[in-house]
């Protein structure tokens, strides 16, 4: 099939469609200003280059073994600020315009992304006022958010010792900068009270952005499965994937086990037919 068959049979596929998925990686915000990962001129090769006596690879800094030297943690803890403020400043593409044309029109049954940038869920937001879809909504939720972030976002922060969550503010962003991880406050307040009533003192954690890295486990993982297992049992009859290149094995696995609901959805509508 000629690339213009193929344009206007997929336009035509989304425009019947009832029920889409959309699976989407760094790719789709390039446009708007943030690097992809793995391409030339992506942020694992930048990060070697401007770092290269601190990090072998790039991916290194998204490894949760950079927690066990001091200057590997402090250039996460800047470059993660950077990066907040650069996605902070960015704009949704015509990508997220799609997108939230398709959740306007009630077709938007999910969003899974691999992207920290928060720029899905504010497309999201703005396409579906009165969906549950604020970035401080867990997957765990009743209802959950129309967009899944498979990998956290940079929208916010969680303490390392208690999970508090906070919004990743321009406050807190120019502390990290500076390599030094925030106290949390809410560490911070139960040893006040504790201090206050006499007791016993205990630890205090700090805050980090709130993104899974790689040998991590995601702290969401069973309420992603418990979403992604409703999707599938609603068989999506159209999914998109965009932006990614499918290297991280359980995008992959995500993408195949949609496509097979899709695959089913479409043969039943032939057989009923």
């Amino acid at each position: 099939m000629a690339f213009e068959q193929q344009v206007v049979a997929t336009a035509a596929a989304i425009h019947a469609a009832k029920r889409v998925v959309i699976v989407t990686g760094a790719g789709i915000s390039v446009s708007a200003g943030i690097p992809d990962f793995r391409s030339e001129s992506g942020l694992y090769n930048l990060i070697k280059l401007q770092n290269p006596g601190t990090v072998v690879k790039g991916q290194d800094l998204f490894d949760a073994s950079l927690f066990r030297t001091e200057p590997t943690r402090r250039l996460f803890y800047s470059f993660m600020a950077g990066l907040r403020d650069a996605c902070t400043q960015a704009q949704p593409t015509p990508v997220h315009a799609m997108m939230r044309e398709l959740d306007k029109r009630g077709k938007l049954l999910r969003c899974y992304t691999q992207n920290i940038d928060g720029l899905e869920e504010r497309a999201a937001q703005n396409g579906s006022p009165n969906r549950t879809v604020a970035a401080a909504t867990s997957p765990a939720a009743k209802h959950p958010p129309t967009v899944i972030q498979l990998h956290g976002t940079l929208t916010h922060v969680r303490c390392v010792l208690c999970s508090t969550r906070l919004p990743f503010t321009s406050t807190l962003s120019t502390i990290f900068a500076q390599g030094d991880p925030p106290a949390c406050p809410a560490c911070m307040h139960d040893a006040d009270m504790r201090a206050a009533a006499n007791k016993r003192a205990r630890a205090t954690g700090t805050l980090r952005p709130d993104v899974v890295l790689y040998n991590e486990p995601n702290p969401n993982g069973d309420a992603i499965a418990d979403v992604l297992g409703k999707d599938l049992r609603r068989r999506p009859d159209v999914v998109l994937v965009m932006g990614t290149s499918l290297k991280v094995h359980g995008i992959k696995r995500l993408v195949r086990d949609l496509a097979a609901a899709a695959r089913g959805a479409r043969a039943r509508q032939v057989a009923e037919a």
